[in-house]
């Protein structure tokens, strides 16, 4: 009962999944999404291939009242895949329905490819206009089709999941450049097809995925601009002739459905933007289906396959368990255990009460003490104030003071060190969390949710999507009514909270925890267990513990054998590896553990007893007690830490560091990335190999900070890393960095002022030009460096590059501003980035590319935003369009070589290919100011 209460009151949500669609006009790019399955059209960017360059992109400007959509998108490597399928999907009330009860299925619509990224949707599909388009795009060398796409199954939900589907019909209306198919290269036709007046030729392959793909492309390469046709007998027909002439024809299905309807483009490579344009299209389905034949359609003979979501066509990276599958630890570790971790998993879900443990010990609820601040929600949160009582419930917001009137207390939410210090710290609950507990609130659930530290994002995301994949299936089987699988993804993620919590709760009754000592003197053995996928240990003692087979400890150190050290692997939930080892053991080559921060405890001649927690979350040598102490991403590191704000070397510390490393002139870096406050450097990161998932984490942990990113051009490397330092305002400490390289270029990784702190910086390293790994601290503020071979700093003046003509609004504003300026002369290329997360898109830098190859970077860039690249070969001005929010933030909203038609709200400036042009930036406004021989001006004027 308790089951289907909770299911209950997670599908009370399902009413938001069925409205109707508000919005006609919308743009979305790359894995954005406009309507949803129950509208009865949706539309995709689907940028799907993950070997596709940063650089690239695609846009979908919807229009849903013609409909039309209006898909442009540039791919300047060829990767011999497609890039992205942009489209827009037919949904109706009988699909997926089997082809036995499928009478007629009429499609239409038109479509043209236009070069570039035309300001007025293009609506002209006439032959003679296609013929002056298709010559500039094959100048170009675009590599496109127009195509309609199916899929069918036996399994009524794998037709929904394109990686799954048994079978893809594709139909190429036509192409532009030399497009690929499957079953071209071996010209292996099976047959001829008519459909209405046109003859195809049927094509026959296998993707990498095993579906059986049919592609239909017209016999004399004619380009269909319109099409209105009944499919129905396409699909018998390709059936029919499929049985007839493959390898393999029990594979196809018996009795299929069809369920996936989509029609769009194929995007391979262009030297330039390119826009796919459809519109007008219909879809007139009959069936011979019934209200209570929709009512009571299952899942086909199986239904058992699940997805974290639509994940679109050639994304079979996750086919199978979703890509959470290994020998027991998705971070990399590469020890192993006995049993395999997922079948543990299913065997805790049938152990637990409700059958929702996932997990032993998840602690997903852990709004607690100082970890608290780090859940981002805007839930309503609880108190525990002791004696089992909870105070009111309140909005949590940081460095908030709450009133309790009836319990006469005051919370205040900071996680500052010195209001830590000054009250009794207590732990916090999500309000939803609290008031679907089974029990009362014990120290060992506090315990149990009490991180070291705050799991990066990239964590919570896996683990999210872990429980919904456990979930599926479990309310497949309890629900009373068939439900489509993303239906049932849908619910879980509504559970996901709820299920971790019961999990948590459960898993900590009885397990007080106490403190146990361990003798290094004589045999010590080590159990692991898997918690959420990940090894960590579990007991660790010098006898045998009566453990089931699967649980046997292994021997860690034999009686007699000197132990002079101890190495510790350990994350934010608990202890994941540990080594004892003699005094000069050390791990060379490749890190045993992934993910996780290495430290070491040297064991004195006359310790021969550590003490450990039961729940082996804490080991330390008797006599020195935890204290505080320095973690490592990586086990070998430098020794030497400095305090970049006095320049000493600190062996004690009054917080756990975590320090982290960058590779600094490694091989193939292309820039810098650093995430700063305006007063400190939080995050450094150096770009190789068009890595972007470090922005995941970044924005976890930094939501509120500003991100500089700093190109490198061939043959530049970092010459010197120096500290500018001042005093602000409250004795507010200025510790930023600059990057100085062999080529001139100089970058302030934070706020560009006050005027005061512009007189003189500090040297602190001299990277070698072939590389040197700095390590720093991972923590809102970079304040720690280690690094082999550190000098003595060397002061020497501040480059007059970093000291920016104050404007007015800097004089008398009080805003961090972050300034970058580079010159006109000479671009050829801009990349413009633009924050699609807002309602009003903003461009929030430019990557600027010189004839010379020399890059600059103006404002925020960011490589896992939508990037739109703006070719200047033959412009000889540039306009930026500004506006403002509801909040009267500037923004710039438009950067081109020409005005945009429809521009109602914007002011423009028109700048030369010559003179200076600056981004300043603050937390909310966009400033740009351009200065040339015959003036300055900024976009904080309204021109026309």
């Amino acid at each position: 009962m308790r089951l289907i209460a909770l299911i209950g009151s997670a599908l009370t949500l399902l009413p938001y999944l069925v409205s109707g669609q508000t919005v006609q006009k919308r743009t979305v790019c790359g894995n954005q999404r406009f309507g949803n399955l129950n509208d009865s059209l949706s539309y995709y960017p689907n940028a799907w291939n993950k070997k596709s360059p940063k650089s690239g992109f695609v846009c979908l400007k919807v229009d849903n009242s013609t409909p039309a959509f209006d898909a442009t998108w540039n791919w300047d490597k060829n990767i011999q895949d497609v890039h992205s399928f942009p489209y827009v999907r037919f949904n109706h009330p009988d699909l997926p329905i089997r082809l036995k009860d499928l009478e007629s299925i009429r499609l239409s619509t038109d479509w043209i490819y236009t070069p570039g990224n035309p300001s007025q949707p293009p609506r002209d599909f006439s032959r003679s206009k296609w013929a002056e388009n298709k010559a500039q795009l094959n100048s170009k060398g675009v590599q496109a089709n127009a195509a309609w796409d199916f899929f069918l199954d036996d399994d009524r939900n794998r037709t929904l999941y394109p990686q799954v589907a048994a079978v893809e019909i594709m139909v190429w209306l036509g192409s532009v450049g030399d497009p690929w198919w499957l079953g071209r290269a071996n010209n292996s036709i099976i047959s001829t097809v008519t459909l209405g007046k046109t003859d195809f030729s049927l094509f026959y392959g296998r993707n990498s995925g095993g579906t059986h793909v049919f592609t239909a492309v017209t016999k004399d390469n004619t380009d269909i601009l319109s099409f209105d046709e009944n499919f129905y007998p396409l699909f018998k027909f390709v059936l029919q002739q499929a049985h007839k002439h493959i390898d393999a024809p029990n594979d196809l299905p018996k009795d299929p459905w069809l369920g996936i309807i989509e029609f769009g483009t194929e995007t391979w490579l262009s030297n330039g933007n390119a826009t796919f344009t459809a519109a007008n299209f219909v879809m007139d389905l009959k069936s011979n289906v019934t209200e209570n034949d929709r009512d009571s359609a299952g899942s086909g003979n199986g239904g058992n396959k699940t997805s974290d979501g639509d994940r679109d066509k050639g994304d079979d990276a996750n086919k199978g368990n979703g890509g959470d599958k290994g020998s027991g630890n998705d971070n990399g570790d590469n020890s192993t255990s006995k049993g395999d971790e997922e079948d543990d998993a299913r065997r805790l879900m049938n152990n637990s009460v409700l059958g929702y443990v996932v997990t032993a010990a998840l602690p997903w609820i852990h709004l607690m003490k100082r970890h608290t601040f780090a859940w981002q929600t805007q839930g309503v949160d609880s108190a525990n104030i002791g004696d089992r009582r909870c105070s009111m419930a309140f909005n949590l917001r940081m460095t908030d003071t709450i009133h309790d009137s009836w319990e006469q207390i005051n919370l205040h939410t900071c996680a500052r060190p010195r209001c830590m210090m000054d009250g009794c710290r207590v732990p916090f609950f999500h309000r939803d969390c609290y008031r679907f507990r089974l029990y009362d609130i014990s120290d060992a659930l506090v315990a149990a949710v009490n991180y070291t530290f705050d799991p990066p994002g990239h964590e919570e995301n896996r683990r999210s999507h872990r429980i919904k994949r456990f979930l599926v299936p479990k309310l497949r089987d309890h629900l009373q009514i068939r439900l489509p699988d993303n239906i049932l993804v849908f619910i879980a993620g509504h559970l996901v909270r709820k299920c971790a919590a019961i999990t948590t709760e459960e898993q900590s009754l009885g397990t007080d925890i106490s403190e146990t000592t361990v003798s290094l003197t004589q045999d010590v053995y080590i159990s692991y267990t898997v918690a959420d996928g990940v090894r960590y240990v579990k007991s660790f003692d010098n006898a045998v513990p009566k453990l089931c087979e699967q649980d046997r400890p292994t021997l860690l150190s034999k009686q007699g054998e000197p132990i002079r050290k101890i190495c510790i692997a350990e994350d934010y939930r608990g202890i994941r590896f540990v080594k004892l080892c003699s005094a000069d053991a050390s791990f060379a080559g490749t890190t045993p553990i992934a993910k996780s921060w290495w430290r070491a405890i040297s064991v004195p001649c006359d310790i021969e007893n550590i003490t450990i927690k039961s729940d082996a979350s804490t080991i330390y040598p008797n006599g020195n007690g935890t204290g505080n102490y320095v973690g490592w991403s990586n086990p070998e590191h430098p020794n030497d830490v400095i305090d970049i704000t006095t320049f000493d070397r600190v062996n004690s510390f009054h917080e756990r560091l975590r320090m982290s490393f960058f590779n600094c002139n490694a091989n193939g870096t292309t820039g810098y990335t650093v995430v700063t406050s305006g007063a400190s450097v939080s995050m450094i990161h150096a770009h190789e190999n068009g890595d972007i998932g470090f922005y995941e984490d970044m924005d976890y942990a930094y939501p509120r900070d500003f991100f500089i990113y700093m190109p490198l051009d061939n043959g530049e490397f970092v010459t010197e890393i120096c500290r500018r330092y001042a005093l602000a305002g409250g004795n507010l400490i200025l510790a930023c960095l600059v990057f100085i390289t062999n080529k001139g270029r100089s970058t302030l990784f934070g706020t560009s002022g006050p005027p005061e702190s512009c007189l003189a910086l500090d040297r602190i390293l001299t990277p070698a030009p072939d590389g040197t790994q700095i390590w720093f601290n991972d923590s809102k503020s970079l304040r720690y460096l280690a690094v082999d071979g550190l000098g003595l700093p060397v002061q020497h003046s501040f480059p007059p590059s970093l000291m920016p003509n104050s404007p007015y609004f800097w004089r008398h504003n009080m805003e961090s501003w972050f300034v970058s300026s580079c010159s006109m002369e000479g671009i050829v290329d801009m990349t413009l980035c633009r924050d699609m997360a807002h309602a009003h898109p903003p461009i929030t830098g430019i990557l600027l590319e010189y004839e010379n190859g020399h890059r600059e970077c103006l404002g925020q860039l960011r490589f896992d935003k939508a990037l739109e690249k703006v070719r200047l070969e033959h412009a000889t001005d540039i306009y930026i369009g500004s506006s403002r929010t509801a909040r009267s933030h500037l923004y710039v909203a438009h950067i081109g070589t020409s005005l945009l038609q429809d521009s109602e709200g914007l002011w423009w400036m028109r700048i030369s290919l010559h003179g200076i042009l600056e981004w300043w930036s603050s937390f909310w406004h966009s400033i740009v100011r351009y200065t040339s021989a015959t003036g300055q001006f900024t976009n904080l004027e309204k021109r026309s």
